[in-house]
């Protein structure tokens, strides 16, 4: 004999739940060719599964089951029933069930304790703004209930012009008692001492839904203002209050959009700073620090790298100046995914052409002691350990990628204490000599051992991965640079 029961048999209202239906054999012999069809009443839904279950045999005490999801959409009780319920007994007899009644009870749902409205404040800094004039705008957006505030986004409206390229901040999940700041560079097109400006927040609630707020606060805006723009000095005196905005930040430059993409993903906060010459910097906040940085993509060589040093330099200021990026391994003990931060940097490229022969007559810069010591310190993390190597790079105008080319055979005659080539950190290197001994070093990810098997050391992804891990350890270092020596 067969019995048929469902579990659970209480459900609740518009609640969707999960419903097991089992077949069990109560009988002293086997049962076989079991079918059963089950039929849900109109005020419970089948949302998914088959509500048909068959088995060819069950044995005395077995059980079969099945789990469907359905949704129940009306109070009361409802019997299921099934239209189709048949099986052979011991005997071989057929025997067809037809008042198959199954009980379900739906219960109305429980009333539901209002849940805690999320409180949502912003406000401004109260930063002057010069008239008709670029200017940085800060504020904060501050979370002053009991509930967390989901994608949070920030902008502003108003007579005021936002840069276009960062019109809107993403601030995420801002947790109660939390305040999370912002900035946007802004034009502002009307004067006064109380100029309105509107902060425009959104952000998802408990349930899911988008919530919209604004909130207008008054700036002050005055003609007479101009915005201070930096001496190009290198010693940080007279700066006044752009030094002050820019204090102790780190200029990051790359040459390679992988590069720029490994060490973005660093930053918080990021919005965009446009130098007078078309220079495009990404300016955000450090995760785990807090510390400015100033991101761009100065492209490959070492000319260009040696311009937007120079540029960067003048226009923050910065504390450090990193050239982070992918190289090649001149040292055979290198492994890709090492890294290697240059404690001297060879430009290889000078030299004179006689009868006899090249002539090598290399430009060389050390590293600063200072940030050299810094670096090595952060190095001796366990997590750094055998994979940072301090040893001297060569930088030229040229991809090397074969180990018994004339190239090779110079760097290896002239240059063999050389553990890694690229194309930039000289420029990076003359920039930070001829500014007051600025701060500056390189850090390179190994993506190639420059030995002919580039391009296939390339297809299999080590250019994003030795990115990644140079990357990593630039951001590691400028989580430490409050321990540089002054």
């Amino acid at each position: 004999m067969i019995e048929v029961g469902v579990a659970p048999d209480r459900l609740v209202v518009d609640r969707p739940a999960e419903l097991t239906v089992r077949l069990t054999n109560v009988g002293a012999g086997t049962c076989t060719n079991i079918i059963f069809k089950l039929a849900l009443p109109s005020q419970i839904t089948l949302l998914r599964g088959n509500d048909r279950l068959e088995t060819a045999r069950l044995d005395p005490g077995e059980s079969v089951e099945r789990t469907i999801r359905v949704l129940p959409k009306a109070v009361g009780c409802w019997p299921a029933a099934s239209p189709n319920f048949s099986y052979r007994d011991q005997y071989g007899i057929t025997n067809r069930v037809s008042d198959v009644a199954l009980p379900l009870t739906v219960a109305p749902a429980p009333a539901m304790a209002a849940a805690p409205e999320p409180e949502l404040t912003a406000g401004l800094a109260g930063d002057d703004l010069p008239h008709n004039e670029w200017g940085l705008l800060r504020g904060w957006v501050a979370n002053a209930g009991q509930v967390p505030l989901r994608n949070v986004v920030v902008r502003l409206a108003g007579p005021v012009t936002v840069d276009r390229d960062a019109s809107t901040q993403e601030l995420g999940a801002v947790p109660p008692g939390v305040r999370a700041e912002f900035s946007f560079y802004v034009r502002a097109e009307q004067s006064g001492d109380q100029v309105p400006v509107h902060i425009l927040t959104s952000h998802t609630d408990q349930a899911g839904h988008p919530k919209r707020q604004r909130q207008t606060v008054a700036v002050r805006v005055s003609r007479q203002e101009q915005r201070l723009r930096l001496p190009h000095t290198g010693t940080g005196a007279g700066v006044g209050a752009a030094a002050a905005e820019y204090a102790g930040a780190v200029v990051v430059l790359t040459a390679l959009e992988l590069e720029h993409r490994a060490m973005r993903a660093h930053l918080t906060g990021t919005r965009l700073h446009s130098h007078p010459a078309g220079t495009l910097f990404d300016v955000g906040r450090l995760d785990g620090s807090g510390r400015l940085m100033m991101l761009a993509a100065a492209g490959t060589g070492n000319q260009s790298t040696a311009i937007l040093a120079e540029r960067a330099i003048a226009e923050f200021q910065p504390a450090a100046v990193l050239f982070v990026g992918v190289a090649g391994a001149l040292a055979a003990d290198l492994r890709l995914g090492d890294v290697v931060v240059a404690t001297k940097i060879y430009f290889y490229h000078g030299g004179r052409e006689e009868r006899d022969g090249f002539k090598s007559q290399p430009q060389t810069w050390q590293a600063p002691h200072r940030l050299d010591q810094l670096a090595r310190r952060v190095a001796r993390a366990d997590r750094w350990a055998d994979t940072v190597h301090f040893r001297p790079v060569a930088a030229g105008e040229v991809v090397l990628n074969s180990p018994d080319s004339p190239l090779a055979r110079q760097l290896d005659r002239h240059y063999s204490d050389a553990a890694a080539i690229e194309m930039e950190s000289a420029g990076l290197a003359q920039a930070g000599h001829l500014n007051g001994a600025q701060q500056v070093l390189t850090i390179r990810g190994i993506s190639d051992k420059a030995d002919g098997r580039k391009y296939k050391s390339d297809r299999t992804g080590w250019q994003p991965k030795a990115a990644k891990r140079a990357a990593e350890f630039a951001a590691d270092l400028c989580r430490h640079l409050d321990e540089l020596p002054s």
